[in-house]
């Protein structure tokens, strides 16, 4: 079966790549052209960095379906959805980091100009430093946590942050004391004088 279905799998591997569950069964969506242009659909959808769940696919299935004029019977039950994600290596993760509103395109731009400035310059990989600031959440307990039960009771969520600014040059050479910038403590009110 693995030979006779090669170009199919190789095929799904290159569509799933770092989405590849441990174990899966390739077993054929009921209704192929909705399974398939809602794969698609969520591909474009998370490249834009738009946040996915569960109901917003099952709403966009329907539609992707009435399109397409795929089978009447078709339900994007929450049935359907578990074996789409399973079929597409999905899962529910917390969203992190900034990385999709980064300009790539102006940065590579960028790049090339610099190159110029630093030949025409005669500067060296020495004398060019970067500077960027970072938070800090300090006394933070993890959001998430491994347990027997289906959920675990938690905390209040601490907010204490500090933002510390790090400056190093491009050859790493000479490092900057980092800046740690934190919220000024509250003037006390005068005894007797109330603020207007």
């Amino acid at each position: 079966m693995w030979v006779k279905n090669e170009d199919k799998l190789k095929k799904w591997v290159s569509e799933h790549v770092g989405n590849i569950p441990k174990q899966i069964r390739l077993t054929r969506p009921f209704n192929e052209k909705v399974d398939q242009a809602s794969w698609i659909w969520f591909q474009e959808m998370r490249r834009t960095g738009c946040a996915l769940d569960g109901p917003l696919v099952r709403t966009q299935a329907p539609r992707l379906r009435q399109s397409l004029g795929g089978t009447k019977e078709f339900v994007a039950s929450p049935g359907w959805l578990t074996r789409w994600k399973e079929r597409h290596g999905v899962k529910f993760v917390t969203i992190a980091g900034e990385k999709l509103s980064a300009d790539v395109e102006g940065a590579n731009e960028y790049r090339e100009e610099f190159k110029e400035i630093r030949a025409e310059e005669g500067v060296c990989s020495h004398q060019i430093f970067n500077c960027d600031e970072t938070g800090l959440n300090f006394r933070k307990m993890p959001t998430k946590t491994l347990s027997t039960q289906s959920s675990a009771p938690g905390l209040k969520v601490q907010k204490e942050r500090l933002t510390v600014l790090v400056c190093s040059n491009v050859s790493g050479t000479f490092k900057l004391p980092l800046v740690v910038l934190g919220k000024s403590a509250k003037p006390r009110a005068l005894k007797g004088i109330t603020n207007p």
